[in-house]
């Protein structure tokens, strides 16, 4: 997963260094990679036209993908990030010659949260 922030320098007129960094658009996107194929990962990215070519306008499924991060060292210590409103926008099946078979899709999300305990 990723998280960007497109900070931008604000130049004044007369001045060669910045005089302020200002916050831009904010992005979160990644990959979610398994070597498991069922053609889950696919049916939440086509939703309705997974089956068949939907009649009216298509509306991609979105879902919350929520992670638990616990170190084996300290079990108590644990920390939760959830992806908030995630499309998936790329799919894709890789089959090696001499390796395992691996899916590999890559999504967009409108904002993530973290909770540590």
């Amino acid at each position: 997963m990723r998280v960007t922030n497109d900070v931008k320098p604000f130049h004044e007129l007369g001045q060669r260094f910045a005089t302020d960094l200002r916050p831009g658009n904010i992005n979160v996107y990644g990959t979610i990679e398994r070597a498991y194929i069922n053609g889950a990962l696919l049916r939440l990215m086509l939703g309705d036209a997974a089956d068949s070519r939907p009649a009216g306008t298509f509306v991609g499924p979105t879902f919350n993908l929520s992670l638990q991060l616990v170190s084996p060292a300290l079990p108590d210590n644990h920390a939760t990030v959830t992806v908030m409103g995630v499309q998936l926008n790329e799919w894709n099946y890789h089959l090696p010659e001499d390796d395992f078979v691996m899916e590999k899709v890559s999504f967009r999300a409108l904002w993530l949260k973290t909770e540590d305990k």
